[in-house]
């Protein structure tokens, strides 16, 4: 899949995820994507981070979340 077109808001089983190129480890040129997401968890707001590289259709990444 061209990179290009993971990009935006898409629909989770947690909520909204966004994706985005990560322009600090080579952008779209090299795969490299970033994103966040946002749910609730007892009551308060939990924020998750992920990033890593596009190839085909396959995501390989690393997520980080309190």
């Amino acid at each position: 899949m061209d990179s290009s077109r993971a990009l935006g808001l898409w629909k989770s089983t947690f909520g909204a995820v966004k994706i985005e190129a990560d322009n600090r480890n080579g952008g779209l040129a090299a795969g490299a994507l970033q994103g966040v997401w946002m749910y609730q968890r007892q009551g308060q707001d939990v924020i998750g981070y992920f990033y890593g590289t596009l190839s085909g259709n396959v995501l390989k990444f690393q997520w980080q979340e309190p």
